[in-house]
């Protein structure tokens, strides 16, 4: 079925699989190319559902998603963000080439840094801790003589005052704990006093500190996974 326009300024969704639902139709946001819910379609020697067949349609007719939305050029990149003036889309175009080639130097940059000797590299901290300003940042040597200065024994002499070294701190504890297993406030209390005596104040900061989590009153901790 061919026989009807092909659908404006479809939504990111609509653009992510290539077509868009309308009633029982759907509709290649490409072409005019629609095809009805609930029919099958004979294609080569499948049988297949209207869905099937429609994703079938836009890898055999356009090269794929992604391929038919880099490819489309100014005037269709128009078309599909509603008619707008092909110097706007332009200007898009100029500006995604851009960051891309900003994106290329930063993976390069990224990937030298893996490169340098371990003692310059940065210490990783898990993706959902913010250590990401710049007054946080430490080296693996740094690491190293935190570790020596507060723990030299395996021992915490006393807790520091700054943030980088109790980032330092908190994560060398938690090492301790296992992954995907749960705590009683009891075995959790009983490892950090092992380290440090004043077990409470250094348990409330692995939880604020986002290193371990618990449920409400405390009766269970693990230790929090990126």
């Amino acid at each position: 079925m061919d026989d009807v326009n092909r659908p404006n300024n479809p939504s990111v969704r609509e653009l992510k699989r290539g077509y868009r639902r309308a009633g029982k139709r759907l509709l290649c946001i490409y072409c005019s190319h629609v095809l009805e819910k609930g029919m099958v379609y004979s294609v080569g020697d499948r049988f297949l559902t209207a869905r099937r067949a429609m994703e079938e349609h836009i890898l055999s007719a356009h090269g794929g998603h992604f391929t038919a939305l880099a490819a489309g050029g100014v005037g269709q990149i128009a078309r599909l963000l509603g008619n707008k003036a092909k110097s706007t889309v332009r200007n898009h175009r100029y500006q995604l080439r851009e960051r891309y080639r900003e994106a290329k130097v930063l993976v390069a940059m990224t990937e030298l840094l893996h490169d340098l000797p371990r003692d310059e590299q940065l210490v990783e901290y898990p993706l959902h801790i913010q250590a990401d300003d710049m007054r946080l940042v430490v080296t693996e040597k740094e690491k190293t003589d935190i570790l020596k200065k507060y723990m030299p024994q395996g021992q915490l002499l006393r807790f520091p005052k700054k943030e980088k070294e109790k980032l330092v701190i908190l994560q060398r504890i938690s090492d301790g704990f296992s992954p995907g297993r749960e705590y009683s406030e009891k075995e959790i209390n009983q490892y950090i006093a092992g380290v440090y005596e004043d077990y409470v104040t250094l348990r409330r900061y692995l939880v604020e500190y986002g290193f371990l989590d618990r449920v409400h009153g405390g009766r269970k901790y693990w230790l929090r996974e990126s």
